[in-house]
């Protein structure tokens, strides 16, 4: 083992077994957490390759994964993920080692927040206002986290903006879903004319609270700017994507002056070395079925009031 010496800490099982950790406070599965954790593992040893060839690489993950294997916890997890089709032996060379499938790929994909390099905007609004009857709280409450899911601001109480008009039309099926179509009334400005006498900028920054927001970023920044901090790379994503997962990433003309976001993202890249997947829709974030269907199975006897 000493020609691995030099190979970066992401084997290393105590390190390799907090980044799963972390990662599980972010993905709420361990199954979830650990698929991610091996893609990442990987991905950010790709300069570890030409040094040490992806063998003796690979032998040292397998190395981390005997360790762990004694664990129970571990060793189910892995099976059930083999049960699944999500995780497979990849052989190289003499050296079998587990790692996702295409269709565990699959499933990180569907799980990863989406960073918005483009983010053209036609410079109108949005506005959507909404009137559910109180007894139909829990469709209310699970619409309000759809809205929120995909970027929407709340202007009032039952008042959200969006700039983008793909967010609108992301909406439209679980309007129909929850029966909340007649509930619902969406307007257009048609112009970036001020709401309420504000200016566009000075309106983002308030609706979405983008102080708090840059502040998050640069905290992040602060902790994780040093590249030789020692961090797993799931540390560090785990990190930024918590962060991702609150931002509604709005046209870059409605951000404040000074926004670390895309800094943040930046060195994201340059820790992970993640490239991300082939591009999706970026309001293609299946989880939010999942909240959908707790609010409804919460629910038995669920009837639309109308």
């Amino acid at each position: 083992m000493d020609e691995l010496e030099s190979v970066p800490e992401a084997w290393q099982p105590s390190k390799f077994e907090e980044a799963v950790k972390m990662a599980r406070t972010f993905f709420g599965t361990l199954q979830d957490a650990l698929l991610v954790t091996l893609l990442f593992s990987f991905a950010s040893q790709s300069p570890t390759f030409a040094r040490h060839g992806i063998v003796q690489v690979s032998a040292a993950a397998l190395e981390c994964f005997k360790s762990l294997r004694r664990q129970r916890y571990f060793h189910r997890t892995c099976v059930r993920l083999r049960e699944q089709n999500t995780l497979s032996l990849a052989r190289y060379g003499t050296v079998r080692v587990p790692l996702p499938t295409s269709q565990g790929r699959a499933r990180i994909e569907q799980l990863i927040p989406l960073y918005r390099e483009n983010r053209p905007w036609d410079r109108r609004w949005r506005i959507l206002i909404y009137d559910v009857p109180e007894e139909d709280r829990k469709m209310r409450d699970a619409f309000r986290y759809v809205l929120k899911h995909y970027g929407y601001g709340s202007l009032q109480a039952s008042v959200f903006l969006t700039p983008y008009q793909e967010a609108i039309e992301a909406i439209d099926p679980y309007l129909r879903r929850l029966a909340l179509r007649g509930y619902v009334l969406v307007a257009d400005t048609q112009s970036a004319t001020s709401i309420q006498g504000i200016h566009p900028r000075k309106l983002a920054f308030s609706v979405w609270h983008l102080r708090r927001l840059n502040a998050r970023y640069r905290q992040f920044l602060d902790e994780f700017g040093n590249t030789n901090s020692g961090s797993h790379p799931i540390v560090v994503a785990t990190a930024y994507w918590n962060i991702l997962r609150d931002d509604p990433q709005l046209p870059f003309e409605l951000l404040p002056s000074g926004w670390q976001g895309e800094e943040a993202h930046r060195l994201f890249q340059r820790f992970t070395r993640w490239q991300g997947f082939a591009p999706r829709a970026a309001y293609e974030r299946r989880e939010v079925d999942a909240v959908l269907d707790e609010a409804m199975a919460s629910s038995a006897e669920y009837e639309p009031s109308r």
